[in-house]
């Protein structure tokens, strides 16, 4: 799969939870997300996961959004994001594509699938991991209320950075096979499918089926 953006044009990003995706720089982190993005859809792709239907929860600048459109099988997007900068500029960068059905401007936890289901649904989360009761229960509870509406998962978990400093291998390839049970655990039961660590180790892609 080709990359949507120039490696030389990608910036480095300052990940906090709450800012929005046109205020962050984006260098180290955006040459390691479009790799990660790379790997994960070709992965759909030459898995012939029959996606047609798709939801960008934090779409940002569209980056992940582009690559869902790069998925054969797709005919329907949706794209939300709460931030207002971002909300104004994917409107403008996806007015042409007839397959982005709507752009919403709200909070993930107010997104009901219930009336719009989906195949997959993506969350680029900036720093989520299972360890951030905070950011845990709101996920849980939209999980609830929306777990019979898709398919496949797909989303940023930021687990690995706390490992990036440890010097013994195995002693950190330990720890990330025990975390990556505890996701499908705290999933209910989500199958995953794929997890592409970042190359600047400051967060994964994990790909998650439903079932």
């Amino acid at each position: 799969m080709k990359p949507l953006i120039p490696e030389t044009e990608v910036k480095t990003i300052n990940r906090q939870s709450n800012t929005s995706f046109m205020k962050q720089n984006m260098k180290l982190d955006g040459l390691s997300a479009v790799r990660a993005y790379r790997d994960v859809f070709g992965y759909i792709q030459d898995n012939r996961l029959n996606i047609k239907t798709a939801i960008d929860m934090m779409a940002g600048k569209g980056v992940m959004s582009s690559y869902i459109l790069q998925i054969p099988t797709l005919q329907e997007l949706i794209l939300n994001d709460r931030a207002e900068d971002c909300y104004q500029y994917l409107k403008d960068k996806f007015k042409h594509e007839k397959r982005v059905k709507a752009i919403w401007n709200k909070d993930y936890r107010e997104v009901s699938l219930r009336d719009s289901p989906v195949d997959l649904v993506a969350i680029d989360f900036n720093n989520f991991t299972w360890n951030k009761k905070d950011l845990v229960e709101p996920f849980k509870t939209w999980l609830e209320h929306n777990r019979d509406y898709f398919r496949y998962l797909l989303y940023c978990d930021s687990f690995y950075f706390s490992l990036k400093f440890l010097k013994d291998e195995e002693v950190r390839e330990e720890k990330y096979q025990d975390y990556l049970k505890r996701v499908e655990n705290e999933l209910g039961g989500m199958r995953l499918l794929k997890e592409h660590v970042y190359q600047s180790k400051s967060c994964s892609l994990f790909l998650l089926e439903n079932q």
